[in-house]
């Protein structure tokens, strides 16, 4: 997404390409300007947990 961003394309353009919302791809090209590649790293994994957490 960053790459194609580069190369003069839109988050439009882009997100239609990858099949995702124009905001999103948005906001990975604002994590790549902000902190670079180590922007893309996740601390998460999102979705359902495996497995249900213990209180």
């Amino acid at each position: 997404m960053v790459l194609l961003n580069a190369e003069g394309k839109s988050a439009p353009q882009i997100a239609k390409l990858h099949k995702r919302q124009p905001y999103t791809v948005r906001d990975w090209i604002k994590c790549y300007i902000a902190y670079g590649i180590k922007g893309f790293n996740r601390k998460f994994s999102p979705g359902r947990p495996k497995e249900k957490r213990k209180k």
